[in-house]
């Protein structure tokens, strides 16, 4: 079994008009930069799945952007130890 990892700049906080901002730049350039997803968001997410994936460490990247507003994370997931049991 192998390990996930994902790399993903998260929001730290959330400003109202960027909910609005990030729709419209996918309208005028096609770009679709996705919707904005907080660290705690992404948080719920990895414990939502824990019971078939296992976080190993989600941290932010060094050198990449590290704001307050944002950050750049690598998480690394793999499958949970009860799944390696069967």
């Amino acid at each position: 079994h192998g390990k996930i990892y994902i790399t993903q700049t998260f929001q730290r906080r959330t400003l109202p008009f960027l909910n609005v901002i990030k729709p419209w730049i996918y309208f005028v350039t096609s770009i679709d930069f996705g919707q904005l997803i907080t660290t705690s968001k992404v948080k719920d997410l990895y414990k939502e799945v824990e019971e078939d994936l296992e976080l190993e460490s989600h941290a932010p990247i060094e050198g990449s952007i590290d704001t307050i507003l944002q950050g750049a994370y690598m998480s690394v997931l793999r499958h949970s130890a009860e799944e390696d049991e069967i």
